[in-house]
This record gives C-alpha cells, structure tokens and sequence, in this order.
C-alpha cells in the first residue's frame, strides 16, 4: 500500500528469539513497538511493547506503570466486573492512558497523544524472572484509528537457516494512522 501523505507511520520490528523447551530450542516470534508513556509528573517515556494481535486490550505490568509512575486515569469498576477482569489469573484494574508514537523520517517527533484502555495487573505475575514488557492490544490500534502493513521477513529468516539459539531483530512493518489524533 502506497503511503498517504495524511497518515503518519510508526515503525514495527520482528524480534526472534530462541525459546527453550525441553531440551530444544524452538522460535519465539513478536511484533515490537516504539511508544510513549505519559508519566505523572507530564513527560513522556519511551518504552519497547510487544504488539499482541491477539489481545483486546493493552496490558502494563505494575513493575512498569508503578515504576515509571505513568499518568493513569483509573475507570471504577463494581464487585462483580472488578472480579473478572483479570491478566494472567492476576487481578486487574482498568484504566486510560495517554500514548504517542514517533514518526518515521521526523527524528525526535511524535505523534499527537491519544487515549488506550489498559489493564493493570495488581501484583506481577509469579513467574516474573524475566519481566513482561507492556503488551499493546487491538484496542491500540482502534484508538489511533491505524492500519496495520506487516511484510514477510527476510528471506534469510526461516526456520531451518538459523540455529535457534541466537536472538534477531529486524524490519517488519509499519503502523499508519491520521496526523490529527
């Protein structure tokens, strides 16, 4: 698809890292992003996410929303929803976040901020020896009105050419949205 001069692009990368599993090592696919946090205190933090195709809503761990102390505007829940909102069997708050982007060929420039609906874990999941980046949903991409252009990768990336234990990252799309956000 050609690129519209009224849509801005943001970069996605493939990031292919080897997996263990019982003895072998297999391929782990993600789509990684580039995008930037409001904070508390109004600035505006870059952060790599993984892009979930799969998943309805954006999901920041604790360690990263505690941490950074991200601007969150929190949605009061009842009991009973508040029961089942839940990201790894760990429960959630749900909340806004205000997001931008950077634009390709613009150094240093961004996108205007926009507001996704994230869950937000109360504790970090058990297994967390090896910390979970924010997971961008398919909310995401409905909130930036995006499209979403993923091309193959290269043609040296199959799975019997590369000894799967050896991490790579490289070129996989773009996201293309309206500059008026």
């Amino acid at each position: 698809m050609p690129a519209r001069p009224d849509l801005f692009e943001s970069h996605i990368q493939w990031l292919i890292e080897p997996a263990p599993l019982d003895g072998v090592s297999i391929p782990s696919v993600r789509l990684s992003l580039e995008a930037h946090f409001l904070t508390a205190t109004g600035t505006w933090l870059p952060q790599q996410c993984w892009l979930d195709t799969g998943a309805p809503l954006t999901v920041i761990p604790r360690y990263v929303y505690e941490g950074y102390r991200f601007h969150v505007n929190e949605i009061p829940l009842d009991a009973k929803s508040a029961a089942k909102l839940k990201w790894l069997k760990v429960p959630c708050k749900l909340g806004w976040i205000q997001v931008r982007l950077p634009i390709v060929g613009k150094p240093e420039s961004l996108t205007s901020p926009f507001s996704i609906l994230t869950k937000l874990p109360q504790r970090d999941p058990p297994w967390s020896d090896d910390p979970v980046p924010v997971i961008v949903g398919l909310q995401f991409l409905l909130a930036c009105r995006a499209e979403l252009a993923l091309g193959p990768p290269p043609e040296s990336i199959h799975a019997e050419n590369i000894p799967w234990t050896q991490r790579w990252s490289g070129p996989a799309g773009v996201i293309r949205s309206p500059h008026d956000l």
